[in-house]
């Protein structure tokens, strides 16, 4: 099973460790912690990222649907 430390997801989010931290807080991102350390296991990425993925096409799909009522 593979699992990742915060460094290693914001290196594959390309985002702040902040972010992640702050994901795993509001219980976004399922997490462990070990010691002072969040390990994060592959199948939990997988699924945040696809959450996010879906929550971002959305987003954007309500803005085109918005954009074409005004025209």
């Amino acid at each position: 099973m593979q699992t990742y430390l915060v460094d290693e997801v914001v290196e594959i989010c390309l985002c702040n460790s902040q972010t992640i931290r702050e994901y795993i807080k509001n219980g976004q991102l399922r997490a462990s912690k070990l010691g002072r350390a969040y390990c994060i296991k592959q199948s939990d990425l997988d699924d945040f990222l696809h959450r996010l993925e879906n929550a971002q096409l959305q987003a954007s799909l309500k803005r085109e649907s918005e954009k074409n009522a005004n025209i």
